[in-house]
């Protein structure tokens, strides 16, 4: 079972939704949540996509659940 189908997520997770949740509400920047989540403003904004796409369900790691190589 993935955690996008049981709605379980993890605290890297957790911390990334709020950060979202700011953006959007735009209390704060793409940038400067980047910055919080240590990633590129590229990879904010496709989080950002991804979670107005699927709310936070669609924040949920894809891979978990899946098969190793």
């Amino acid at each position: 079972m993935s955690a996008e189908s049981s709605g379980v997520f993890t605290l890297k997770e957790i911390n990334r939704i709020k950060i979202i949740q700011d953006v959007i509400e735009r209390r704060i920047t793409t940038r400067r949540a980047a910055e919080h989540l240590g990633i590129s403003d590229r990879q904010c904004r496709r989080l950002l996509a991804r979670y107005r796409e699927g709310g936070p369900l669609g924040m949920a790691s894809r891979r978990c659940g899946m098969r190793g190589n």
